[in-house]
């Protein structure tokens, strides 16, 4: 039996236990130790953008601290350390801010092939190519005093510093309303 073969079967063997998160003997969680779904890599995300369905925003909300969750990825972005490849769900900033046009685009269209027909992923698109999550997010107070560059008036907040924010971790959340029909 070759090498490949046995980490097919001890992999279908572990399936159970595939993207179930494990907490040490203090009941801290390590995400180290938790077995990733094939396709699948951990990102460090500290905001959640709620949208509705049809992809408008709803609302917006920075952690405490960084998140770490289980995002799909392909294989160019799960290798990703300094060149332009897309996750094609949550990524940073740089990538669905709009701050970075080209990475902009290459998110967009990663998540155009991905998308088809579902209800989530293309309010997430169509989200993402209106192009408001900074102001969004600007409006929601997400970001901290001094995130914003220096202004001649110290009261107004009117441009973020984009080398501050561009590697934030953003992860959607979309509401979709369901119809009950009885």
């Amino acid at each position: 039996m070759g090498i490949f073969q046995n980490l097919v079967e001890t992999y279908e063997k572990c399936h159970s236990i595939v993207g179930i998160v494990q907490a040490d003997e203090n009941g801290y969680i390590n995400e180290k130790k938790t077995l990733l779904p094939i396709f699948h890599i951990t990102f460090k995300s500290e905001i959640c953008v709620t949208i509705s369905e049809d992809g408008g925003f709803l609302s917006a909300a920075r952690d405490k601290k960084e998140t770490t969750i289980i995002i799909p990825s392909t294989e160019s972005s799960s290798e990703r350390t300094s060149g332009k490849a897309a996750h094609p769900l949550c990524d940073q900033l740089d990538y669905v801010g709009g701050f970075n046009e080209e990475k902009t685009n290459i998110y967009l269209n990663e998540l155009k092939k991905w998308k088809n027909s579902d209800a989530a992923l293309n309010a997430v698109y169509r989200y993402v190519l209106g192009g408001t999550i900074i102001e969004d997010l600007m409006e929601n107070s997400i970001f901290k005093d001094n995130e914003y560059l220096s202004a001649s008036d110290e009261d107004e907040k009117t441009q973020i510093d984009k080398d501050k924010v561009r590697k934030f971790g953003v992860r959607f959340s979309v509401r979709i309303e369901t119809n009950i029909i009885k």
